[in-house]
């Protein structure tokens, strides 16, 4: 875990050029996170293009603002990892059609649990 795993033809994965980095499976999550934390300085453009990213990624644009809250309220590496987990289930025939961002927002939920759990396990 830890990489993108949809490649797509083409792309040169050149960090200093958001334009051209899609899913690329050579780009880690760190890697594709500072790419964005160094395109934009403004915080707000950022979630806006994440938000944006994780809709059309998820062909649920119709839910945008569920995304840009969802971007404002979790951690930017924890929807990386779970859009991933997504497209390897996806790739892999593992979700039905047009179900995609109901199986992003389980392993969302998964992970959390599995976060808080770990938290309290630490606590004892």
């Amino acid at each position: 875990m830890g990489k993108l795993s949809l490649k797509r033809k083409n792309v040169n994965a050149d960090k200093n050029n958001l334009n051209n980095v899609d899913y690329v499976s050579d780009l880690s999550i760190d890697d594709l996170l500072e790419v964005l934390n160094n395109k934009f300085s403004d915080s707000r453009a950022k979630k806006e293009y994440l938000a944006n990213h994780l809709a059309e990624k998820l062909n649920d644009e119709k839910n945008l603002n569920y995304y840009l809250k969802l971007v404002e309220t979790e951690n930017e590496k924890l929807l990386y990892e779970s859009l991933s987990i997504t497209k390897d289930a996806d790739l892999s025939g593992k979700i039905r059609k047009g179900n995609k961002a109901a199986y992003f927002v389980g392993v969302i939920k998964n992970k959390r649990a599995l976060l808080r759990k770990n938290q309290i396990g630490e606590d004892l």
